[in-house]
């Protein structure tokens, strides 16, 4: 009976070691699954943002011009070297003011005391003032800055692309087949858009991106842009 008792005594020690390794194959393979995806959705994410910026992004030149005359309520220069782009917007100590172009001229409101002007050119659209005036006198360029800068613009003609043609957005951004994605914009103010996620499985992995942006009115503003993998 002794010896009986001790080979039941051994099976169970067996048996319970077999389940403690089942059980530590298990966690194990559980969490180098949760690994694994997460890692890979990190990736995925990593390619999004590259992808997602250049998608919102858009050339804007901006040209800077003093002028100190009197007796003159308009102050114009040749625009000629910015006509590739389709949209102006000329500002004062950060205020909108009125303009227009002629021939490539490019006109600006002037009240005759010492001003600095900044004319931005973009692809993407601004919500200027126009002008009658027309006593002007001609001026130079003094300095010329060209960058790539974020749109609010782009940023909402993204938002409808996603909502219209989801899979052609998916494939314009190079995310592979077997992940989704959605964003999120939060404005300066506080005000956030965010798409309407599709096909939501597991855990959804969440990068949040600080940006400047410029607004329709040619303000540039704080914001942030939050991508999501899954």
């Amino acid at each position: 009976m002794m010896e009986n008792k001790t080979g039941m005594s051994h099976i169970g020690f067996m048996l319970s070691f077999s389940i403690f390794v089942v059980f530590l194959i298990f966690a194990y393979t559980i969490l180098w699954q949760e690994n694994f995806f997460s890692e890979g959705k990190q990736n995925v994410a990593d390619i999004l943002e590259k992808n997602f910026i250049k998608e919102i992004e858009s050339n804007v030149t901006i040209a800077t011009i003093f002028e100190n005359a009197s007796g003159y309520d308009c102050v114009s220069f040749d625009a000629s070297d910015f006509e590739n782009y389709s949209y102006y917007i000329v500002k004062e100590n950060e205020q909108i003011v009125g303009a227009y172009k002629t021939e490539n001229i490019l006109k600006m409101e002037y009240d005759g005391t010492p001003t600095l002007f900044k004319v931005y050119f973009s692809d993407s659209s601004f919500e200027g003032n126009t002008t009658s005036n027309s006593n002007c006198i001609s001026s130079d360029i003094k300095y010329i800055q060209k960058r790539k800068e974020i749109f609010e613009e782009k940023i909402l003609e993204t938002d409808d692309y996603y909502k219209s043609a989801y899979d052609y957005l998916k494939e314009d951004l190079k995310i592979p087949y077997e992940r989704d994605f959605g964003f999120e914009f939060e404005y300066e103010n506080g005000t956030i858009i965010k798409t309407e996620e599709k096909n939501i499985l597991g855990e959804i992995y969440v990068e949040e991106i600080p940006i400047h942006y410029f607004d329709a009115g040619g303000n540039f503003l704080e914001g942030k842009i939050r991508l999501k993998v899954w």
